[in-house]
C-alpha cells in the first residue's frame, strides 16, 4: 500500500496491480476496480490490470465492464516486462471470459480447457476450471458438468475446500434441478463457504455469483417469501442478480414487476445477450409469443452462439403453430449446445408437428440419454 502510494511510477504500477489480485481473491471488488483504476492511469492500455479488470468485474457479475475490459485486453500488446509466456497464459483466460460473456460457451470450454494445462500464473488454473463449472451448466450438459466438477475436485488447491461444498450443488442448480436437497445443499454450502474462507484469508465467498441459483431454486420450489429475501441481499449492480429479480417476479406472475428488472438489467449490460433471453423467456411463458421472438432476436444478435435464444425462439413458433420455421432454429442451437435435452424433445416435436415422424424419433431418443427435468420426462412419455 505505501509503494503504491508513494514509490515511483513504475513500482506503483506494479503495487497497484498486486493490490488489484489480493482485493479480487478477497472479494473486495470494488477496492480492486479502484486500483486496476490506478494502475491504468499510470500506464494508459496496458495488458496486466485489463487482465486483472476481467477477472474481477466477471467474478462480481458486472458483466458489461467484464466485457469492456476483455475487449480491451485482446486488443493489446504485450507489456514488455511480462513473459511472453506469462501474457500467452492470461490471455486465454480472457479469450475464455470474453467468449463465456457473449454466450459462446463450447469456444469459452476450448481456450478454459486451453488456460487449465499453461503454467498456473496468477491462479490460472483453479480460476479456468471454475469458469468451466459455469460453461458446462449453462450448456445444460449433465455429463460436462460432472466431469469438470470432478477435474476440479481432483486438481485444486486443498484451501479451495470451502468451494468443493458449494459448486456441486450450486451448479445443479444451475442446471434447474430444484429440489429441496440441492437448495438445502447449496445453501449450506454458501454458509460453509463464507465461514471457511474466513477462517483462510479474512474473505467471503462470492455471494453475488451463490446466492441468485439459491433464490431462483427457492422460487421454483413455491417459497417466493424466502426466495425475495435472499436476492434482495444482491447488488443493484451485479447483472445475474437482477435478473434473477426478475425471473422470481415472473414466476410469481408478477409481470411489471419482471419488465422492470429485466429493463434494469438491459440497461446495466446492454452489450451482453443475457438480459435480452430472460426477457424473452418470460415473455415465452406469459403467451406473448411475438414479443418473445423480438427479445430472442436481440439476444441472438448480442449472442450469436448462445444457444438459449435460438431454443427458445423454436418454442415460441410451435407455440405459434410454426413448427416448420422452428426446425432450423433448433438445428442451428444444436451446433452451440449439442447435448441439450429440453433442445432435443422441443426438436423432436416440432418434427412430429410437420409430419416428420421418423426423424422426431430419433430426436426423442437423444433427448431420452442427456438430463430432462421431471416436467420434460412426463412430456417425452407422451410421444411414442
Amino acid at each position: 500500500m505505501r509503494l503504491a502510494a508513494n514509490g515511483a511510477p513504475e513500482d506503483r504500477y506494479w503495487a497497484y496491480n498486486g493490490l488489484i489480485s489480493v482485493y479480487n481473491t478477497e472479494y473486495r471488488w470494488d477496492d480492486a476496480a479502484e486500483a486496476a483504476k490506478n494502475s491504468l492511469a499510470l500506464r494508459p492500455g496496458a495488458f496486466v490490470p485489463n487482465f486483472f479488470l476481467t477477472r474481477i468485474s466477471a467474478t462480481a457479475q458486472r458483466e458489461e465492464a467484464a466485457l469492456a475490459a476483455a475487449k480491451t485486453a485482446l486488443a493489446t500488446k504485450r507489456d514488455s516486462d511480462i513473459s511472453a509466456q506469462s501474457w500467452a497464459t492470461m490471455r486465454l483466460e480472457i479469450q475464455c471470459w470474453h467468449a463465456r460473456l457473449q454466450g459462446d460457451l463450447l469456444r469459452s470450454m476450448e481456450f478454459c480447457n486451453q488456460a487449465r494445462l499453461m503454467p498456473n500464473v496468477v491462479a490460472i488454473r483453479p480460476e479456468s476450471m471454475e469458469i468451466n463449472l459455469l460453461n458446462a451448466a449453462g450448456l445444460h450438459d449433465a455429463a460436462a458438468l460432472q466431469a469438470a466438477l470432478a477435474e476440479f475436485k481432483a486438481n485444486s488447491d486443498p484451501k479451495f475446500a470451502a468451494d468443493f461444498a458449494v459448486f456441486g450443488p450450486w451448479n445443479e442448480l444451475n442446471m434447474g434441478h430444484w429440489s429441496a436437497p440441492l437448495i438445502g445443499a447449496a445453501s449450506a454450502g454458501e454458509i460453509g463457504g463464507r465461514r471457511i474462507l474466513l477462517a483462510i484469508n479474512g474473505s467471503f465467498a462470492n455471494t453475488n455469483l451463490l446466492r441468485p441459483p439459491i433464490a431462483l431454486a427457492t422460487a421454483r420450489s413455491g417459497n417466493l417469501k424466502t426466495a425475495h429475501a435472499i436476492i434482495d441481499r444482491t447488488p443493484l449492480d451485479c447483472s445475474l442478480c437482477l435478473r434473477t429479480r426478475g425471473k422470481i417476479d415472473a414466476i410469481e406472475k408478477n409481470w411489471s414487476g419482471a419488465v422492470y428488472w429485466f429493463e434494469t438489467a438491459v440497461r446495466n449490460a446492454p452489450t451482453t445477450p443475457f438480459p435480452y433471453m430472460d426477457w424473452a423467456q418470460m415473455l415465452l411463458d406469459r403467451g406473448d409469443f411475438d414479443a418473445a421472438i423480438a427479445k430472442f432476436k436481440l439476444a441472438n444478435q448480442k449472442g450469436p452462439h448462445f444457444a438459449d435464444p435460438l431454443e427458445g425462439w423454436g418454442e415460441a413458433l410451435i407455440a405459434k403453430n410454426q413448427s416448420h420455421l422452428a426446425l432450423a432454429k433448433f438445428a442451428e442451437a444444436e451446433k452451440y449446445a449439442p447435448n441439450w435435452g429440453r433442445l432435443h424433445l422441443k426438436w423432436g416435436e416440432a418434427l412430429a408437428y410437420a409430419g416428420k415422424r421418423d426423424e422426431a424419433a430419433k430426436q426423442f431418443v437423444r433427448a431420452a440419454q442427456l438430463d430432462l427435468a421431471p416436467s420434460e420426462k412426463t412430456e417425452l412419455a407422451r410421444h411414442p
